[in-house]
């Protein structure tokens, strides 16, 4: 089956809070891949070669108290549930206090961990113990001392008294001595900070001279008689204290430990300890002016004022001197103790000098302080990383003094949590990248690891134990601003880079072809590492030669787009080609094919013509009719041009040469608009010559083509109708009109015998080019055609009327006067006698 993911997802460790030591124990873990699918394979918390994660038990809270190489745990035994997947982990926790339970997947090293608390279990007398000075060293006679008893269970872990149990302390003098040992007032008491450990101050007399032994035993009520440490405790009561021995003299913490470690603290905090005077016995002395004490934290700067370091001291009861250490500085701190007894005038030392105390050198351990978020920082590496290559940056936690705190925090302190988002760069709509933290166990760092796929400048920010971690605040902002991560292209992809061309290609030109180049996620890939070659292939059944470019490598335009170019050769015919362009090396292809129209390049004056619409190049003179012309516009290469736009830009200029006696006729010659198709024509108005031309948008001319223009026909009488008035005629003409002699008399327009039919003083206007008027004079004879009579005629003189400009013959003919069309009604009144004779 194909796995989901490359790597495991670990849930969160369902850890039991109610751990006993000695007592067996589990919990659960379930092994997820990324996209949260439980995985069913027993052998993922088994380590080793072929696994995917591994089991670790460690202690987190202090020193073990049977050695660093003792066993903390027994029997870790991960059973995989068959139903639910998870792994039923068991084992017997050993050692009481604060473990950590923590799984590690092997693919990446990083490791996810729940902490649980583990208490000791019942308190076993054999396995706890009595020390201190008044156990070991001995107690001088009527001074007060004190010894400890530190309670443990059967593994030796500290173990408090259970609820209605206590202490009960027996002193008994050996050898028949006639001393004796009582506890002193307010008996045993807790020491604070140490689970389990109990302080025993006691009082010995004696009533003669002499030393003499004593015994201590400690039981516990209710116990069944068992005896702390196995058996009575045996010590030395001496007739008096000596004087004061500076060897045996010793450095404790605040709990009275005189080991070579003593008890530390967290920076900025109080850290106390002590410099004990004893005698020569051992045992502590109560006398604070007859010795000089002398400590040196080594290490300490106490003259930089901004790591605030100090050492005070104070002298105490019992021969001890209190010394507080403060500081701003983490560390390991080695403490120096010498002990010197006073000179007979009190302010020296005597002859023997300073003599190191017994545990000369003990270390203090300062612990750095809670995490601050503002004093913490966030290092990127300063080259910038490729899209979905892995981006990593190094968080340090520092307290607010700066010092390291470490990934895992320190002893009972809650372990830091760290989360981190990374944003898209500005203006970028993409979601924030993914980020994994985990620790890095080699230096306590945070290492943060971001994997985005969008280029540009991302704003990494990272939380400090946010409260919610959905809406972490500012104030939870390590360092308090984003730290900047810089993310460039990936790997070059053919697939997501596209080309584009232009819609339309002038023949002959140089084919520019532009590469976007991407990654597989379509950032722009903008290093000048790779090279393009294409090809320009006739689509179809065209016959054109296949076009190869040379590979082209780094050229750029202003856009970071690639460019290829294509000679001009290859597209020196109009048609449809197909273009691929291919990476080099490797061959792939970049984008699609692609197809690209081939159009004609300018229109050229030189190759083109302008010419008839028609076969003839011969027309008559008229005034509305247009002479029709076409325009075969071609490029320099004979290409023809089709393009509507450039042929709304085409204008055609025709000049005349006018006939003999014309010439007082010729203005401007009327043209029509080139159209889309690159039809136009001009009206032939006058007769003579016409030389027409086209000038293309590039301003180049066409050779000029001549036509002729003859006279047009006469204009034609077509009708003559008399007004409704009656008092007018209306002649028509079916062309335009000179409107000859037009100063209103009819002799020289009419025939003499249709003057003579309009009455005495008729005369003639011209209404408009194509309408002569006549109007009647007296007694006029001229009838229309009716039902009862035939028309007389209207008859033109001949050689007078032609058409306008004068640019045809003369019109002759006559035509019957037709009826009015809606003539004046006519009333006829018969006056005569109202009788009629017989015939």
């Amino acid at each position: 089956a194909n796995t989901a993911a490359t790597r495991p997802f670990l849930d969160a460790l369902e850890a039991r809070t109610d751990l006993i030591a000695g007592r067996p124990a589990w919990f659960t873990v379930t092994v997820k891949d990324a996209p949260g699918n439980v995985r069913f394979v027993e052998r993922d918390l088994a380590g080793g070669v072929g696994t995917w994660g591994s089991l670790v038990v460690t202690q987190i809270d202090g020193a073990n108290p049977r050695g660093p190489g003792a066993v903390i745990f027994r029997g870790v035994d991960a059973v995989m549930d068959n139903v639910t997947g998870a792994h039923n982990v068991s084992f017997t926790p050993t050692v009481a206090g604060k473990i950590r339970v923590s799984v590690r997947v092997e693919s990446d090293g990083s490791f996810l961990y729940a902490d649980a608390p583990v208490r000791s279990n019942s308190v076993n007398a054999s396995a706890s113990e009595i020390f201190g000075v008044g156990a070991d060293a001995g107690a001088t006679a009527g001074e007060t001392t004190h010894f400890y008893v530190q309670l443990r269970d059967a593994l030796r872990n500290p173990a408090s008294l259970e609820a209605g149990v206590d202490l009960r302390v027996t002193f008994a003098a050996l050898g028949g001595s006639d001393g004796s040992v009582s506890l002193a007032s307010g008996g045993p008491t807790e020491v604070a900070g140490r689970p389990g450990r109990w302080k025993v101050s006691f009082v010995a007399a004696r009533s003669s001279a002499g030393d003499y032994r004593a015994s201590v035993s400690v039981t516990l009520s209710g116990g069944g008689g068992d005896v702390i440490g196995g058996g009575a405790k045996e010590f030395t009561v001496h007739d008096g204290g000596g004087a004061i021995d500076p060897a045996k003299s010793v450095l404790m913490d605040a709990y009275g430990d005189e080991a070579d470690v003593l008890a530390g603290g967290s920076a900025a905090d109080d850290i106390v300890f002590h410099a004990q005077l004893r005698d020569g016995n051992g045992v502590d002395v109560d006398d604070r002016g007859t010795a000089l004490v002398a400590v040196t934290v080594l290490g300490l700067d106490t003259t930089d004022g901004s790591s605030a370091s100090s050492v005070s001291s104070e002298w105490t009861t019992g021969g001890r001197v209190t010394f507080k250490l403060r500081t701003n500085v983490a560390g390991v701190y080695a403490v120096a103790a010498e002990v010197c007894p006073k000179s007979s005038d009190g302010t020296s030392c005597d002859g023997d000098g300073w003599v190191a105390a017994r545990n000369d050198g003990a270390s203090i351990t300062v612990a750095p302080g809670a995490p601050s978020a503002s004093v913490s920082v966030v290092e990127c590496g300063r080259s910038a990383s490729a899209a979905n290559t892995p981006a990593t940056c190094a968080v340090t936690l520092r307290d607010a003094f700066g010092n390291d705190v470490g990934a895992v925090g320190d002893g009972l302190a809650q372990p830091p949590t760290v989360i981190a988002r990374l944003d898209p760069p500005s203006g970028v709509g993409a979601l924030p990248a993914p980020c994994e933290v985990r620790p890095d166990e080699r230096d306590g760092t945070f290492v943060v690891t971001c994997a985005p796929v969008v280029s540009g400048t991302h704003s990494l920010r990272t939380y400090l134990d946010p409260f919610s971690i959905e809406s972490p605040a500012a104030a939870e902002l390590i360092g308090g601003a984003a730290s900047p991560v810089t993310v460039t292209h990936g790997a070059f992809s053919a697939e997501k880079s596209d080309i584009s061309l232009p819609v339309n290609h002038a023949a002959g030109e140089t084919l520019v072809v532009k590469i976007a180049a991407r990654d597989a996620w379509s950032n722009a890939y903008a290093a000048r590492d790779v090279a393009f070659s294409a090809t320009v292939t006739p689509s179809g059944g065209s016959t054109f030669t296949p076009a190869l470019s040379s590979p082209t490598g780094a050229a750029m335009d202003d856009d970071g787009r690639f460019v290829v170019a294509i000679p001009a050769s290859a597209t020196a015919a109009v048609g449809r080609y197909d273009v691929d362009v291919f990476h080099s090396p490797g061959g792939a292809r970049v984008g699609s094919r692609t197809s690209l129209n081939v159009v004609a390049g300018d229109a050229n004056g030189i190759h083109s013509k302008i010419k008839p619409s028609g076969s003839s190049s011969v027309a008559r003179a008229g005034w509305t009719d247009t002479f029709g012309l076409v325009i075969d516009a071609r490029d320099a290469r004979g290409n023809v041009v089709t393009d509507p736009d450039v042929a709304l830009k085409t204008t055609v200029t025709a000049t005349l040469e006018p006939l003999e006696g014309f010439e007082a006729w010729v203005g401007d010659v009327v043209t029509r608009r080139v159209d889309g198709s690159f039809r136009s024509g001009f009206i032939p108005r006058v007769p003579g010559t016409y030389s027409v031309t086209a000038t293309f948008p590039g301003g180049t001319v066409t050779s000029p083509h001549v036509v002729r223009v003859h006279l047009a026909p006469a204009p034609r009488l077509v009708r003559a109708r008399m007004a409704d008035s009656l008092g007018s005629i209306d002649v028509g003409f079916d062309a335009a009109t000179d409107r000859a002699l037009s100063g209103g008399s009819c002799a020289g327009l009419l025939s003499d015998e249709t003057v003579r039919i309009l009455g005495t003083g008729a005369h003639c206007a011209w209404s408009n080019d194509f309408v002569l008027t006549l109007y009647t004079g007296k007694d006029p004879i001229a009838m229309p055609r009716t039902a009862l009579s035939v028309a007389d005629r209207i008859e033109l003189r001949p050689g007078v009327v032609r058409a306008k400009l004068g640019a045809s013959r003369a019109a002759f003919g006559a035509a019957e006067i037709e009826p009015p069309l809606n003539p004046l009604a006519v009333d006829a009144h018969l006056v005569g006698p109202t009788t009629i004779g017989a015939c």
